[in-house]
């Protein structure tokens, strides 16, 4: 396992044989999927509970209630309708005072999300999900996408794609390329000079870069052309274009979203029908279809020789829940956004400018990681010249806060 991508020790469900527990158990899952509107996850959602607090001054113990779903990704999405589970929640069984969100661990990181809301005595206020949970989850889409693409497997993968999504120079220049690029194909409307003057007077261009999710990448670029009118619609809505040999492959995107599904790309190309896998089969052929330049016959081909109708559908689908749920947008757009990463770090030139980046250090990146001498169980940091080993163990009680 990567030692970067090895995260703090979770909280694990529990496992309880009281035969009250079940009985509640099942009782709250009844109640929960009766209550939230339908999505491809509620017929794999489970619920199990436990004593949360023995010592209350209240005649019964309060409980904790853990919702546990298929992905990571699927226990996001859940979290964005965390409001109507507690309401729900409230009126079958005031004992509840934790609703806590996770899934599975992934086999390739390790990673399991643990989005948790605790509830006061006089108000039901709800927190919303930490900052540091979604940036670890990004942490995991990039790891996935590094072991995705055998340029990257081998290079610090994670760390280029880290720094590739947080280098505001890096996709500026980037981005500049792709306009350029554009233009020499006459997909603009405009000169690239002002298609570009356009873009830095965007608000995105003056935000900092930050888990996928804000600042100007080759991703937003486009849609905000598009919305200003000066990409042809044609090019920007159904067929996105990337300058060559700066795309990841189809068999790539499929690999990397299924990785984050915790599934194996074999389940997104065959007939499996459950709602769940389908719905990672259709968000791998929305990333396609965003992050390259490819037909719907091709992406059809790669999802398992499936026909153009059918990809046509996953997109609708997608757009769909993406409009439902501002949570499915902002997950969408990252596998996009780290998937175009992917493509941008084949390119030698900002591989070679990534890998610049990250031996300078900047903001949550300042520290270079190698694996350690062979035979030891250590890694090595490398900050500002200096090279130090650093056992596992250590590792490990760092990130439990020791």
């Amino acid at each position: 396992m990567d030692p970067d991508v090895k995260f703090r020790w979770r909280q694990r469900p529990p496992k309880s044989n009281d035969p009250m527990h079940k009985r509640t158990a099942a009782k709250l899952r009844r109640t929960v999927v009766a209550a939230l509107p339908y999505r491809p996850w509620c017929k794999q959602m489970r619920v199990a509970v436990r004593d949360e607090d023995l010592s209350s001054n209240n005649d019964e113990s309060k409980l904790a209630m853990w919702v546990l779903f298929p992905s990571a990704v699927d226990a996001f999405w859940a979290a964005s309708l965390m409001q109507s589970i507690h309401r729900a929640i409230v009126t079958t069984n005031p004992q509840i005072s934790r609703i806590a969100i996770s899934s599975p661990k992934a086999p390739a990181t390790g990673y399991a999300p643990l989005i948790s809301w605790r509830f006061g005595a006089s108000d039901y206020r709800l927190r919303s999900i930490r900052e540091s949970e979604t940036q670890a989850f990004v942490r995991h889409l990039n790891w996935c996408a590094s072991t995705a693409c055998k340029e990257l497997r081998h290079s610090g993968g994670t760390k280029l794609l880290q720094c590739s999504s947080l280098s505001q120079g890096l996709q500026w220049e980037a981005t500049s390329a792709f306009v350029h690029f554009a233009a020499e194909q006459g997909f603009l409307t405009c000169p690239a000079e002002y298609a570009l003057r356009t873009l830095t007077e965007t608000d995105r261009a003056k935000q900092p870069v930050w888990a996928c999710a804000r600042g100007l990448t080759r991703w937003k670029a486009l849609k905000t052309l598009v919305d200003h009118g000066v990409l042809v619609d044609f090019v920007g809505r159904q067929r996105p274009i990337r300058p060559h040999g700066s795309t990841p492959t189809l068999q790539e995107i499929l690999s990397f979203v299924a990785a984050a599904f915790n599934l194996s790309p074999s389940d997104l190309t065959g007939g499996d029908r459950r709602a769940h896998v389908m719905h990672a089969r259709q968000c791998a052929a929305g990333v396609m279809r965003r992050a390259t330049s490819r037909s719907l016959m091709e992406i059809g081909e790669c999802l398992g020789g499936r026909d153009h109708a059918t990809v046509i559908n996953s997109l609708e689908r997608i757009e769909k829940w993406r409009r439902l749920d501002p949570m499915h947008s902002w997950l969408v757009e990252s596998f996009a956004q780290v998937a175009d990463n992917v493509g941008l770090l084949k390119t030698h030139d900002f591989r070679q400018k990534a890998q610049r980046q990250l031996e300078k250090g900047f903001q949550s990146l300042n520290e270079s990681v190698s694996p350690g001498p062979k035979g030891t169980n250590s890694i090595q940091l490398s900050r500002n010249g200096n090279v130090i080993t650093v056992p596992f163990e250590s590792i490990n009680k760092w990130q439990n806060g020791g």
